[in-house]
């Protein structure tokens, strides 16, 4: 399946450009999984409706991957409006320990490339002259999809230029009940790639009862964003998006589900399509940052205002300011 979808600006044009929708429309193509092909997953595939070689990002999902691509629309449509192609792969049955070791994820983008190549056979779904540069990757996640990115750069850097994670989690269970982790706290990771954290100030509150309920928080203080940015040895950026909690990102219906289960916390007095703009923008800002545009530092880093309304904390280390322009991953095989 694929369609046009056309972005409309969500806020005043007051704000940074990157915030609102970029110049391109955007292809949507949705795959499924093969059942006696090599396609292992679904796919969710955004692509911007131009010419020319453009830049893949790989968004990985929650839930071990089981969550749609296609509940994230507002946030990759945004991303891919701005020229990059956006495949978020998803297996709704699939054992989650395979899913965490990632050695599944190369075959998928060899798949997505053979087909969505010129003369492939979805590319008929896309503008006739767009080619994917699969030698430029990036990846990015939400929630436990960070595991997977993290577990995919430890095999090797892959071409990847940059990481960013969204509200990320590591280990197999939020109730740390089966010890699967891609970090171990106090070591770094075997990669520095320039990486963006974007977590939500409610991730770590239980979405049912107060602290030591019945049910862990989505994303627990010790395997959530704090820990990433620990671990992680590259130029790292944080930002801490204060009123908001770990499935507001999602669709507006996939966020109402949330808050109708309070499987994670959320506050429902907070402007949901507000925080999309401010998650998309930040993403686009930081890779537009890495391949050279060195303005949008300011925002990044919360000097300079987005004027999305969005309250946000940011820290950062390991020379980010000098991050500009540097894109790449080095130290794994």
């Amino acid at each position: 399946m694929s369609l046009t979808l056309l972005l409309l600006p969500l806020a005043v044009s007051s704000l940074p450009d990157t915030f609102l929708p970029g110049p391109d429309g955007v292809d949507y193509i949705h795959v499924n999984k093969e059942i006696f092909g090599s396609l292992d997953h679904a796919l969710d595939i955004y692509a911007p409706h131009a010419a020319g070689p453009a830049p893949v990002v790989v968004f990985f999902t929650g839930l071990s991957g089981m969550a749609p691509g296609w509940a994230y629309s507002g946030l990759l449509t945004h991303i891919a409006s701005w020229g990059y192609v956006v495949i978020s792969p998803s297996a709704l049955l699939y054992n989650p320990a395979e899913t965490y070791k990632a050695e599944w994820v190369e075959p998928v983008l060899q798949w997505a490339g053979e087909h969505l190549a010129p003369g492939g056979s979805l590319h008929s779904s896309l503008h006739p002259d767009l080619e994917l540069d699969m030698e430029h990757l990036y990846l990015g996640s939400h929630s436990s999809g960070g595991h997977v990115a993290v577990e995919f750069l430890k095999l090797g850097c892959h071409d990847v230029q940059a990481l960013f994670l969204l509200s990320p989690v590591d280990g197999f269970d939020p109730f740390g009940l089966v010890p699967i982790y891609c970090i171990t706290p106090g070591e770094l990771l075997p990669f520095q790639t320039p990486s963006l954290i974007v977590n939500g100030g409610l991730d770590t509150v239980p979405g049912i009862g107060p602290d030591g309920g019945l049910f862990p928080a989505c994303a627990p203080v010790d395997l959530g964003a704090d820990r990433f940015y620990r671990a992680l040895g590259g130029p790292t950026l944080l930002v801490n998006t204060t009123d908001f909690g770990h499935a507001d990102l999602l669709d507006e219906l996939e966020a109402d589900a949330n808050q109708w289960l309070s499987f994670c916390k959320t506050d429902k007095e907070q402007d949901r399509t507000a925080y999309r703009q401010e998650l998309g923008g930040q993403v686009v800002s930081f890779l537009r940052y890495i391949l050279g545009e060195c303005s949008l530092l300011g925002v990044m880093v919360g000097d300079e205002a987005s004027g999305t309304g969005v309250a946000t904390e940011n820290m950062w280390k390991n020379g980010m300011e000098a991050a500009c322009g540097a894109p790449g991953c080095s130290g794994t095989r």
